[in-house]
């Protein structure tokens, strides 16, 4: 037996932004005939299937949902935007409870229009990560825990 026959994937998954050009139908169909048994799709991928759909279609191919991606953007530079991409990560957080998954990658923000400097985003992702950690939503599901975990690159203020 070859090492790659006896290698053990069940940890494998497939990131659906590998297969940008695939619908989450393909992406799923795609996992399941290749033996993957997972797959993390991209919000957008979901929206275009439907939230509740795209539950039943990965479900159905007995995949599981190893992560969804993305939330994040927390570093608008007015207090509408911030409220806009809060509402957004709770709804994220939602979308992956209903599609059974604990993981969902945050994405912080980069430089905002109106942020000129290095250190602006990271002091933005702290603030919006506070406030999102302060107010996670409830799933239902016990879930979303209290903990937010950023990571950056260094910046000096």
């Amino acid at each position: 037996m070859s090492d790659f026959a006896a290698a053990n994937f069940s940890r494998l998954s497939l990131n659906s932004a590998t297969t940008k050009k695939w619908t989450l139908a393909e992406a799923v169909d795609g996992c399941a005939r290749a033996g993957i048994p997972a797959i993390g799709p991209w919000r957008d991928r979901v929206e275009e299937a439907g939230l509740d759909k795209a539950a039943k279609l990965i479900k159905d191919a007995g995949l599981r949902v190893s992560s969804l991606c993305r939330g994040g953007f927390l570093t608008a530079a007015d207090s509408d935007g911030q409220a806009a991409a809060l509402a957004d990560n709770r709804a994220a957080v939602l979308e992956a409870a209903a599609l059974d998954t604990q993981e969902l990658f945050l994405v912080v923000g980069g430089l905002a229009p109106a942020r000129r400097t290095s250190w602006q985003p990271a002091s933005a992702s702290r603030t919006g990560s506070r406030t999102w950690c302060r107010s996670p939503p409830r799933t239902g599901s016990g879930w979303c825990s209290n903990r937010c975990t950023r990571c950056t690159q260094p910046t000096a203020p």
